[in-house]
């Protein structure tokens, strides 16, 4: 326990137990584990191997803070210097940057400076209306520390996957030491659609700062719509039909629908075996309040299930 108890005698943790990035509660961080695994690929190999490609990455930029105040106090010249860099490598104009999944630890000092670097560099030719919108996947998790950065990298894929930003957790009120409106940044509350600008694919970027002052950040664009030809996959060997319950569940109830509408396209898109799918929903998933349960032995079956439940000729 030797390292939590250093952070915790330099004041870095939260005595809240919570992360609280870029609120006005951010007390300090809370220390998390993950691990994560990306598949990297030239973009050429990926479309001729018929992958699924989540995003395309156009850029990245690592530097180091040099002499702070203190170790653990971010610099914000660097950072600043490192986001200029990412994006005059990825050719992107930072004003057409959609979302930032930000390092947000949720500590006094250093949302702030994160905060202001982004919003000098990513403000210009930003439309008032279209701020850039950020937020930070340790409310949801805690600060897994060396796996922070893959752990924003999926949450900025699985953004890119449903064009959908969730809202940042354990936000209340803003920061009172960051002026939103003056940095065009706005932390995301509610879940909202990925903005797109001038018909282009939209851009995510994710910050990922290290103790010692290391800086990094990675240029993320999705994909182009258009998917190649998959490669030829080997028929599942058939298994008797018999009936599988589908059952998911979500905190609201427009979330439950969303959620079915999400596993209705699923079952069009996927060739996910019903027996592992089934599996996976019942044993693998975690129960909330609001709750449905589909019955079939086909995909089609499921299928017709969730859609009469859309159309809400049942209940859930």
């Amino acid at each position: 326990p030797n390292v939590s108890i250093g952070f915790s005698k330099a004041a870095m943790l939260s005595p809240s137990g919570q992360c609280f990035a870029f609120d006005h509660r951010g007390d300090g961080y809370v220390r998390s584990e993950g691990v994560g695994m990306l598949v990297l690929k030239p973009l050429a190999q990926a479309q001729a191997d018929g992958d699924a490609i989540y995003a395309v990455v156009q850029a990245s930029a690592v530097n180091q803070d040099g002499q702070t105040t203190s170790m653990p106090v971010p610099g914000m010249d660097a950072q600043e210097a490192m986001l200029r860099t990412a994006y005059a490598q990825a050719g992107i104009a930072p004003g057409h940057v959609a979302y930032v999944e930000a390092h947000g630890t949720g500590t006094p000092v250093g949302d702030p400076i994160e905060a202001h670097a982004l919003g000098h560099v990513l403000s210009a030719d930003r439309p008032q209306d279209a701020p850039c919108l950020i937020g930070s996947v340790k409310s949801n998790l805690g600060h897994p520390e060396a796996a922070s950065g893959i752990a924003g990298i999926i949450k900025a894929l699985l953004i890119f996957q449903h064009e959908l930003i969730p809202a940042n957790q354990n936000f209340e009120r803003p920061n009172p030491n960051i002026p939103f409106a003056e940095l065009g940044l706005q932390v995301v509350t509610e879940p909202v659609p990925l903005p797109r600008r001038n018909g282009a694919e939209p851009v995510i970027g994710v910050n990922s700062f290290g103790f010692g002052g290391t800086n990094a950040h990675v240029v993320l664009q999705k994909a182009a719509a258009a998917e190649p030809a998959r490669p030829e996959r080997s028929t599942p060997t058939p298994r008797a039909h018999r009936p599988y319950l589908l059952p998911l569940s979500a905190r609201s109830g427009e979330a439950l629908r969303a959620y079915a509408a999400a596993y209705a396209s699923f079952l069009t898109e996927s060739d996910a075996d019903l027996a592992d799918l089934a599996y996976s929903a019942g044993a693998r998933k975690t129960h909330h309040e609001h709750r449905l349960v589909v019955m079939g032995e086909t995909r089609a079956d499921l299928q017709a299930q969730l859609r009469a439940y859309l159309r809400g000729d049942v209940d859930a």
